[in-house]
């Protein structure tokens, strides 16, 4: 996390880190929905 905020201090993190985010995200056992993209960013 500290490298995160280091190079990049406005990104968002959620609790997935490991470390306090900025949100907390609610992951369940939802379907995924919409099309999935194969891209590499």
């Amino acid at each position: 996390m500290g490298m995160v905020r280091k190079y990049q201090p406005d990104a968002i993190t959620n609790l997935r880190c490991g470390w306090v985010g900025d949100m907390i995200e609610e992951e369940g056992t939802r379907a995924t929905k919409g099309p999935i993209s194969n891209e590499i960013y």
